[in-house]
């Protein structure tokens, strides 16, 4: 009795205990019911993973049915050009064969006729072996025609299209120096032509000396070309007698050539030592004995 007065007082006397449990029992629906909706949610999201993966299957069977479709009618074509193929050859090989049968019974029939031929005029016309010998003779000349070889046709069209090509290389060269052996002897002219003594009233050795080897260039280019217009000439007659004439010109020009050469040296060498004695001769130096 001690103990439920005890309860009873302990219970009247603690209103906020009961207060506590009630917002327990409230929050603890509404964690229920939160969690009732998370778990609604997740089902959620389950059902629509599952539905894309589905998707995703069906899409990739549809690719894959696609891709054994294509396979399938590439196969098919494939195995319809082959058999286009294989029956095109075999009626190019009827074709051929029939040809063939043709050409022989062609050859057969002109045998026949022949032979008919031969039997109908054999005995209507008696010949005696000497004419039948020219008779054959005369159809296997017909019958035969001469072949050239294509290799031969070809090797005759490339010997005439060098001769020509090398006709026409030599004929260029060969203008190229005339046409400079022709510009060498007018220079040569105009250097005769020139006065011999052109000395300035204080001559300076550098010009004169490059005047000097201008036209010891210029002689030695006329030689050159004079020897190689000779070589060429003596290339192109092939008569022993015209060989001869030009190889006396040549020497005969060489030896020109060489005289004058050996003058205008000569001429120049005086013409040298006269300027130089007379720059010396000039030279303040020399006359007061410095």
């Amino acid at each position: 009795v001690i103990d439920f007065l005890d309860e009873e007082k302990t219970a009247t006397s603690n209103p906020e205990a009961v207060v506590n449990g009630s917002e327990k029992e409230k929050e603890k629906e509404a964690e229920d019911e939160l969690a009732k909706q998370i778990a609604i949610e997740q089902a959620k999201l389950e059902r629509l993973k599952q539905a894309q993966l589905e998707q995703e299957r069906i899409q990739k069977e549809k690719q894959e049915q696609e891709r054994l479709e294509q396979e399938r009618l590439e196969q098919e074509k494939l195995e319809q050009e082959r058999l286009e193929q294989e029956r095109l050859e075999q009626e190019r090989l009827e074709q051929e064969r029939l040809e063939q049968e043709r050409l022989e019974q062609e050859k057969l029939e002109l045998a026949q006729q022949q032979q008919a031929l031969k039997a109908v005029v054999e005995p209507a016309v008696p010949a005696s072996d000497e004419s039948e010998d020219e008779e054959e003779e005369e159809e296997s000349s017909n019958s035969h025609h001469i072949v050239i070889p294509r290799y031969l046709v070809v090797a005759v069209c490339l010997i005439v299209v060098a001769l020509i090509g090398g006709m026409g290389w030599f004929a260029f060269n060969y203008g190229q120096m005339t046409a400079q052996r022709d510009h060498l002897a007018m220079q040569l002219n105009q250097y005769h032509q020139a006065p011999a003594k052109k000395v300035p009233a204080k001559p300076a050795a550098a010009p004169l000396s490059q005047e000097q080897k201008l036209r010891q260039k210029a002689m030695e280019d006329s030689i050159r070309m004079a020897k190689t217009a000779e070589a060429v000439k003596l290339a192109e007659n092939s008569d022993e007698e015209s060989a001869s004439a030009e190889k006396a010109k040549q020497t005969e020009a060489k030896a020109k050539a060489e005289a004058k050469e050996k003058a205008k040296d000569k001429t120049e060498e005086k013409a040298a030592s006269k300027i130089a004695s007379s720059q010396y001769d000039k030279d303040a130096r020399v006359r007061t004995g410095a």
